[in-house]
């Protein structure tokens, strides 16, 4: 990444030679985004944190991201302490951090607090 007086480095998370894109949802997960109640509740958290929660960006929240997979802990997809609300891009780095093995505590230290691995 380039230096620029107006942005911060981003630290290097390991295994981050080059972002791959994030893996496909689970099947079981795809049906659950496409209900009215999943929809009301992504609104409502977009609503409620409407810039990304990333320390240095300032995009606008169109993801949330649960920070615990909802194909491994379904019961904890409507919990707002299970998610956090960031930008497309910040979105797809995260992804594909927890796609290579890195764990919530190192890539976590992005967002300001917000995580407790």
């Amino acid at each position: 990444m380039r230096d620029t007086p107006n942005k911060m480095k981003r630290p290097n998370l390991p295994g981050a030679g080059g972002l791959k894109r994030y893996e496909k949802k689970a099947k079981e997960v795809n049906p659950l985004r496409a209900t009215p109640e999943y929809r009301a509740f992504h609104a409502a958290m977009i609503d409620e944190t409407p810039v990304c929660c990333k320390v240095d960006c300032f995009k606008a929240s169109t993801d949330i991201h649960h920070i615990k997979r909802v194909a491994e802990y379904p019961e904890l997809v409507y919990d707002s302490n299970n998610i956090i609300c960031v930008c497309t891009s910040c979105h797809h780095q995260i992804e594909s951090a927890v796609n290579r093995g890195v764990d919530v505590a190192i890539w976590g230290q992005l967002f300001e607090g917000l995580i407790n691995g």
